[in-house]
């Protein structure tokens, strides 16, 4: 990251330098491999023969193509709309479509998930009973197999009922890094 911002705006309304040299011409060309400075950049320059152009250039490890098209979209869909109404608000002009509104506001937080069909737990078991002298646990080369794990789960959970504790009961432990951690 840049250490003093991520994001840049740049408004280039500078004139194109010229050169003239007796005997010799010059121009300026183009270069169009644009090269990213900072997370994101857009660089907006007037052209007099044909309006504005805009440019985005990106961190691509942090955002991809789809992602700045859409960003695209937003402004223009954001200077339309003020070009449509001078006098409204910019906070009141709707940046998202009703797709895009309905994918936030409902699909992104939907809180009615089903309930999986099984449990961690249930897994667990599986795993034991097809592959019980597999190896399980691995820690500073010692190693359980399915089946050691599951009879020192076993004499764990004994040993915690003998206690008292059941269901939804609160015990704290204080193990050191190791194979009885897990």
């Amino acid at each position: 990251h840049h250490p003093l911002f991520q994001v840049a705006l740049f408004f280039q309304n500078m004139d194109k330098p010229t050169l003239a040299l007796p005997g010799l011409s010059a121009e300026a060309v183009e270069f169009d491999g644009a090269v990213a400075k900072f997370d994101l950049q857009l660089t907006v320059v007037p052209r007099a023969e044909d309006g504005w152009s805009a440019q985005f250039t990106y961190a691509s490890d942090l955002f991809d193509e789809p992602t700045i098209a859409g960003f695209a979209r937003r402004l223009v869909r954001l200077l339309s709309a003020i070009t449509a109404e001078p006098d409204r608000v910019v906070g009141d002009i709707d940046l998202l479509t009703p797709g895009e509104r309905e994918r936030v506001l409902l699909s992104w937080n939907d809180t009615d998930h089903p309930v999986p069909a099984e449990l961690l737990l249930d897994g667990y078991r599986r795993a034991v009973a097809a592959h019980p002298h597999a190896a399980a646990i691995s820690y500073e080369g010692v190693e359980l197999t399915y089946g050691q794990f599951d009879e020192r789960v076993n004499r764990l959970a004994r040993l915690l009922i003998s206690q008292g504790v059941g269901a939804e009961s609160l015990v704290g432990l204080a193990v050191r890094r190791s194979l009885d951690l897990v």
